[in-house]
């Protein structure tokens, strides 16, 4: 974790000083090496929060401090956002292999939302070549990520993203898995000022959390429990 609580305020980790989980109030321990980055870790039986890669650690130090490690809750339930912007934007880093149902889970839970993917080893290792601005190829790509239905870039560790819009599979002379990626590269930092700038909109009559058909709004969490959106004469209509 980069952020915990001191005296009820959000401060990063320094030497020798003292802190409490923001989710669960146990004492926090500040990592202060010469390796990574200053952060948190509990003492002992971490709450909701997982494990972060120095990867996940410097793209947060990106972002203001107001929009990092963002608690979400609905109803009883609460997850706990690497960023959100202050338009509600929620922005998931993805390191570590994940699930399906991991990934509709978050998705779910978060409505509008940007997946971030760790990409870089592959490119290092020119198993993702670029085929120009707007074609990427990956040979043997992590392939859980391919169930996600929200906008994805690939971080590919060169102060560069490709963000993802159309994908092709195929396989190459040996039979290996390849996947041909349309979309665009985007600098780091226009994706940064992207994220914090974007506005979260109803566009053709669509639901501010992607709910479009008129049962959806049965299982969307955001609807009736928060009362965002209604559906009146066929179209969503803000309450």
């Amino acid at each position: 974790m980069l952020y915990a609580l001191n005296d009820k305020l959000k401060v990063k980790a320094e030497p020798n000083l003292s802190a409490s989980c923001p989710w669960c109030d146990a004492d926090m321990i500040s990592k202060c090496g010469d390796v990574k980055i200053w952060h948190w870790a509990h003492k002992s039986n971490p709450c909701d929060t997982k494990p972060e890669t120095e990867w996940h650690l410097q793209w947060k130090t990106c972002f203001p401090d107001e929009c990092v490690e963002i608690k979400i809750t609905h109803k009883d339930k609460y997850k706990i956002a690497d960023v959100q912007s202050p338009s509600g934007m929620v922005v998931e880093f993805q390191n570590s292999p994940i699930s399906k149902e991991e990934i509709r889970d978050r998705e779910h839970f978060y409505g509008v939302m940007s997946w971030v993917f760790n990409t870089s080893s592959a490119f290092e290792e020119n198993r993702i070549v670029l085929d120009g601005e707007r074609l990427l190829e990956w040979k043997n790509p992590k392939r859980s990520w391919l169930s996600t239905q929200r906008t994805v870039y690939l971080d590919l560790g060169v102060g560069v993203l490709f963000k993802v819009d159309g994908i092709e599979k195929g396989v190459d002379d040996y039979d290996h898995l390849m996947l041909y990626i349309k979309g665009k590269q985007i600098m780091k930092e226009d994706f940064i000022e992207l994220m914090l700038s974007k506005k979260i909109e109803c566009e053709n009559n669509q639901c501010l959390f992607r709910c479009i058909f008129k049962n959806d709004i049965k299982e969307c969490p955001w609807h009736w429990p928060e009362g965002f959106y209604r559906l009146k004469m066929g179209k969503w209509t803000k309450q």
